[in-house]
């Protein structure tokens, strides 16, 4: 900085001598002495304010960049864990029907006939990360009533829903893993599939119950540890990049036996 400051002054006395050269003045009048000193301080002043906005917005662009780069990974990772998930629960879908062709072809073309409801819902939504409460919950009827298919009388769906939230934005396939896990390990000693869906306003968010009557959560589920399988685990990674900490999927019992996963999301609307 002094050596900065030294050739500053320097070159400020040899313009002052040129000029005094040209103009004929002379380089040693009281008011250039006094005023020289005075003009290589603001200057030095101002070059060094602009210095530091120069360097203040280099710094905003590059956090600006690594704030771009983040949504980017986080996205490119959102894709990965739903893209996990299409073709596992497509996969389950297709065994049951290629089950029903051979004790019942009419029930095979009715489930065939919603799966093909199922595969619009999941090629349309490949693109989209989010989607209405509304769509989510028609996709996840037509899943259900391939299901039904398979269970029959065994499988019974109440649901719950609070209108006004109809239009709130939530991630596309978020609900269908967490029936899944109901109709796998929710049933009840006779082989029934009892399952219930609310959605309702909490405050500010949308909370969505999926209960069923089986014999509950692991313990180590009801501390928020998914290491079995890969519908849960990808449903509590989503919502935790999604919304952060405090939005992920939490389980605990239901009474009389049963367990109930538990969905929060930011009450926002398409």
């Amino acid at each position: 900085m002094v050596s900065a400051l030294l050739v500053r002054l320097l070159g400020w006395l040899f313009l002052i001598w040129i000029a005094s050269l040209i103009l004929g003045f002379s380089l040693f009048r009281i008011e250039v002495i006094i005023w020289l000193p005075i003009a290589v301080v603001v200057g030095s002043i101002i070059r060094s304010v602009q210095q530091l906005l120069i360097f203040n917005r280099e710094l905003t662009q590059k956090d600006l960049l690594e704030e771009r780069l983040k949504a980017l990974a986080t996205q490119a990772e959102l894709k990965a864990l739903k893209a996990q998930i299409n073709p596992h629960f497509l996969f389950n879908s297709l065994n049951t029907v290629a089950s029903l062709a051979r004790t019942s072809p009419d029930k095979a073309e009715e489930a065939t006939l919603k799966l093909a409801d199922v595969f619009r819902y999941t090629l349309s939504s490949s693109n989209r990360e989010f989607v209405t409460l509304q769509d989510e919950l028609d996709f996840l009827d037509s899943y259900l009533d391939v299901e039904k298919a398979r269970f029959g009388d065994k499988l019974e769906v109440i649901k719950s829903i609070q209108p006004e939230i109809l239009n709130a934005r939530v991630p596309s396939l978020i609900l269908q893993p967490l029936v899944e896990n109901c109709l796998k390990h929710g049933r009840t000693p006779k082989g029934n599939a009892n399952i219930e869906i609310q959605c309702s306003l909490d405050g500010n968010a949308i909370k969505i119950e999926i209960r069923d009557q089986g014999k509950g959560p692991p313990e180590e589920i009801k501390r928020g540890i998914y290491t079995k399988g890969t519908g849960l685990k990808n449903v509590n990674e989503r919502l935790l990049k999604t919304y952060g900490e405090g939005y992920g999927l939490k389980f605990k019992d239901n009474h009389p036996s049963g367990a109930i996963a538990i969905v929060t999301i930011p009450g926002e609307k398409t």
